[in-house]
């Protein structure tokens, strides 16, 4: 309750913050800079494991203040899809193509 109560009154005080204060407002506050949403597609739709198709499944997520960049793992069968949004107003892509290099070298190495 007490966060729920937090994110309320950081968010009535949001739009009295410079741009500079809000760059670092939710860093001093909130320690989350990424998000990781998974979703295990068997459970929810049985039926496509038998399809004589590969069935290829990449949503869209949404970022945040709180959760500039977010990461979706989408799993059917025995493929997993990874999709991946940011803010440009927290990360540019360079950046973001170093964080993709890096999560498939980390996959790659398993």
């Amino acid at each position: 309750m007490q966060t729920l109560l937090a994110i309320g009154l950081s968010g009535m005080q949001w739009r009295f913050l410079s741009a500079e204060q809000r760059q670092g407002f939710h860093a001093k506050n909130y320690a989350v800079w990424a998000g990781m949403t998974p979703l295990f597609l068997d459970a929810l739709w049985p039926a496509a494991r038998t399809y004589p198709f590969r069935l290829e499944y990449v949503r869209a997520v949404a970022t945040g203040p709180l959760s500039p960049i977010v990461v979706a793992l989408t799993t059917l069968g025995e493929v997993v899809q990874i999709a991946l949004s940011f803010r440009t107003a927290a990360f540019d892509r360079e950046r973001v193509d170093g964080i993709i290099a890096d999560i498939t070298n980390c996959i790659r190495s398993l």
